[in-house]
């Protein structure tokens, strides 16, 4: 089976790239810089992950978008019965397609993006709920997401489309140069030597 990462994520504590893996119930650490097979952490999520991002503190999270819940990862990549929360909007299920996390760190939050939705959500790790800060029905957006720190916008890929979003209740965003490949998720990436 290849090796397909459906999300990537930084760790704020020590830069290792973590992976979601399509076809894996593991996820997976990666060297980014250096050529080598993904080292899959040792206890299985047994979940359909669509996004994970990590927070300030360094605890890393997850998106199952096939039954819309909120993930927090142990160390060792498993679950506990209470890390797993109802991903909700307004009260109701959000029926999450295609998405990405991110960290605002300017905010102090995290971010969803929902390529169903076309939106772009904060939500909060006690309890899953989700706050809307972007709503672009009309274009293609949410199956990768990562924050800008430069302009403090939200960066949000679907297919070979790329778009900047103000999250700040506005709905501005401007339209960026069509990516040359489909892409899943986007992450700015450690620098190599």
């Amino acid at each position: 089976v290849p090796w397909i990462p459906t999300s990537v994520a930084v760790s704020p504590v020590d830069g290792t790239i973590y992976a979601a893996l399509a076809f894996k119930d593991r996820l997976a650490t990666m060297n980014y810089c250096g050529a080598g097979v993904p080292t899959l952490l040792p206890a299985a999520h047994k979940k359909s992950l669509c996004g994970i991002g990590f927070d300030s503190e360094g605890n890393l999270h997850g998106v199952d978008g096939q039954v819309d819940q909120f993930l927090t990862f142990n160390a060792d990549g498993s679950l506990s019965p209470d890390k797993i929360k109802s991903l909700t909007f307004m009260g109701k299920t959000l029926n999450v397609a295609d998405c990405g996390m991110a960290y605002d760190c300017h905010e102090d939050r995290l971010l969803v993006s929902d390529s169903g939705s076309a939106g772009i959500y904060t939500v909060n790790p006690a309890d899953g709920t989700t706050t809307r800060l972007a709503d672009l029905p009309a274009e293609l957006l949410g199956s990768g997401l990562e924050y800008d720190s430069t302009t403090k916008q939200a960066l949000s890929c679907d297919q070979t489309s790329l778009l900047s979003i103000a999250i700040d209740g506005s709905n501005d965003f401007t339209k960026l140069a069509d990516l040359a490949e489909p892409a899943d998720d986007l992450v700015f990436g450690p620098k190599c030597n």
